[in-house]
């Protein structure tokens, strides 16, 4: 999903060139196109827009459920006691220096879920020290080389009481719900 949506644009976006850049020439000007407020615009005579992943806006009174997956769905993280022990480890260190509230957490073998609060709005920086610890140390431990994560982590708000026990309900019951076990008191992740 590209970062540079414009809306309500007067003019026609070039197409991209190879890269991850945008080109915009003086045939092209800006008027009516709204850029990301994450877009960088270099040179007066060739603007050139480079979309970057955006900081997300994260709300420290809402609850967020979080979830992130391994590349090409592999099953790197099987809950083995060692497993268990690096990925529990790793999150509690981190939750303990970002003082993020975690509710629910749930591991497993291609993915984990998180219910979490950020009380002080660094959700973000939190999920980037556990996702990247946890590549580090899983990588180390199964003996791979390369990113772990397919993707940058979901953060889908709970802005309802409602919400939060819908997303509580979703981490616990995951192992179920993927057919994995019967109840989610015998999912050992």
């Amino acid at each position: 999903m590209p970062h540079f949506a414009p809306s309500r644009a007067k003019t026609t976006i070039p197409s991209k060139p190879p890269g991850n850049r945008i080109l915009i020439s003086d045939d092209h000007p800006f008027d009516g196109v709204d850029f990301a407020p994450n877009a960088r615009v270099v040179s007066r005579f060739k603007q050139e827009v480079v979309p970057v992943n955006p900081l997300r806006s994260l709300d420290p009174e809402k609850f967020y459920l979080i979830s992130d997956r391994t590349v090409y769905e592999e099953l790197w993280m099987l809950p083995t006691r060692a497993i268990k022990e690096i990925i529990g480890g790793i999150i509690a260190k981190f939750q303990e220096i970002h003082r993020i509230d975690i509710f629910a957490l749930s591991i497993l073998s291609n993915h984990y879920h998180l219910l979490v609060r950020a009380p002080y709005g660094n959700l973000s920086e939190f999920e980037q020290d556990v996702n990247r610890e946890i590549a580090k140390r899983v990588n180390r431990h199964t003996g791979r080389r390369g990113s772990l994560w397919a993707r940058r982590f979901s953060a889908q708000p709970a802005p309802e009481e409602v919400d939060v026990l819908d997303a509580l309900l979703y981490v616990v019951t995951n192992p179920v719900h993927h057919g994995l076990v019967n109840h989610p008191r015998l999912w050992p992740g």
